[in-house]
């Protein structure tokens, strides 16, 4: 389907925008904006024009728009880890967890480390025993 009403109502879920949003940004009613999207393949330069404004993109990657490289890109980004595939949302809070974990570990580490040079240079400065 190369209908450009319907890469606009896909583009448009994909961003999570309202159709309510889309018409009070052309200052437009919101029944009229549901039209764009079920057109065939006419549509105002005026209307595209602020369409690409919107979803801040360029008018001819609209026009050009194919759900399918993006499914494709979702799919890619998905990844497994632990035997468990994380997407967009949840990874960015899995990631954060990750690092916020790490950086426990490194202070857990490098606190560790002081005490160890503590230990080193208290028997660094014993006297040596003379074995016989």
């Amino acid at each position: 389907m190369n209908y450009i009403g319907y890469k606009i109502k896909k583009i448009r879920e994909l961003k999570g925008l309202s159709q309510g949003y889309m018409a009070k940004q052309m200052n437009i009613e919101q029944p009229q904006y549901s039209r764009i999207e079920q057109s065939d393949d006419k549509i105002s330069a005026k209307y595209l024009e602020a369409i690409a404004a919107i979803f801040e993109m360029k008018m001819d990657d609209i026009i050009h728009f194919d759900e399918k490289v993006i499914f494709n890109i979702s799919n890619h980004n998905n990844h497994l880890e632990k035997g468990v595939v994380y997407q967009n949302g949840m990874e960015h809070e899995i990631l954060l967890k990750q690092i916020q974990d790490k950086d426990k570990k490194i202070q857990d580490l490098m606190l560790e480390n002081y005490k160890l040079k503590e230990k080193l240079k208290k028997k660094s400065a014993l006297p040596l025993r003379n074995s016989k």
